[in-house]
């Protein structure tokens, strides 16, 4: 059977990163080092291996992956975290954008993300309402 595996990020700041990862994904962190002895931190996002190291973040800079959320409170309460973490690290990015059907927001290695929050629709049934009209 096969399956994936890690998927890794580079960064210019990797702690940075991997504290920016755990704190919007409620994930716990742990360190170690690669074969260089270079510091590497791997976290457990929504059930699959991230391994944070040192280097150049690709010149994409767009997340190679896409993240879906089930639930509208989910893209808020992301919303919020990314919020709160760019004001208790006084971030320069722009604020998280909510835009149709999209949260984006930027990492500290300036990668955006887009997470697809579900479709709300709204639909009204209308109960057949009788009346009767017959006079007497």
């Amino acid at each position: 059977m096969l399956k994936f595996g890690e998927i890794v990020l580079r960064s210019k700041k990797p702690r940075e990163l991997a504290d920016f990862l755990s704190f919007i994904f409620d994930s716990q962190i742990s360190s170690d080092v690669d074969e260089n002895d270079n510091d590497l931190f791997r976290l457990d996002v929504l059930g699959k291996e991230f391994v944070v190291k040192e280097g150049k973040p690709g010149a994409n800079p767009v997340a190679s992956f896409s993240l879906l959320s089930t639930e509208p409170s989910d893209i808020d309460e992301l919303k919020q975290k990314v919020e709160f973490f760019y004001y208790k690290n006084s971030s320069k990015h722009k604020a998280p954008l909510l835009e149709e059907d999209y949260l984006f927001f930027f990492d500290p290695d300036n990668r955006l993300w887009r997470v697809k929050s579900p479709s709300v629709s709204v639909t009204h049934l209308v109960d057949k309402i009788h009346q009767d009209v017959r006079h007497f």
